[in-house]
């Protein structure tokens, strides 16, 4: 992908005189790729309206260029799909919701192509606290009975 550009007269009037010219030129810039998936809980449903956040991992290997600070955040549809469109490189994608323990995950993403994540809950929040402070089971724990 090219992207053509040109300086301005603004700009222009701020150069040397020696230096103003007609200056255009063309930038070479990396397609970016996509991330995409199904969430599921820990018997294999699918999960909505969780949390999925996308960070930058700067442990990058081979000529991967560390890039700024950059994360974003997508909630899963009603059938646990995401998407989410990424510069080339590593990324951290963490998966969480109330009641599940959260999951993460590095996924490569590489230029012009999609990258499928598996992310599985790995299982249910285990515990939660009652007023007393003693840990008790959490009522969505599979087999708990109140």
């Amino acid at each position: 992908m090219a992207l053509t550009f040109a300086i301005t007269a603004p700009l222009l009037a701020q150069l040397p005189p020696n230096h103003i010219n007609d200056f255009t030129g063309t930038v070479r810039t990396q397609q970016g790729g996509t991330v995409n998936r199904t969430l599921v809980d820990p018997q294999g449903a699918t999960v909505s309206n969780a949390h999925i956040e996308l960070r930058w991992n700067y442990v990058s290997p081979g000529k991967q260029k560390p890039r700024r600070k950059t994360s974003l955040q997508v909630t899963t549809d009603g059938a646990g799909r995401f998407s989410a469109s990424l510069a080339p490189g590593n990324w951290d994608v963490f998966a969480y919701s109330d009641g599940f323990a959260p999951t993460c995950t590095i996924v490569l993403v590489e230029s012009g192509k999609t990258t499928a994540v598996d992310l599985r809950f790995p299982n249910y929040a285990p515990m939660a606290l009652d007023k007393g402070a003693r840990v008790r089971p959490s009522d969505n724990q599979p087999g708990h009975q109140p």
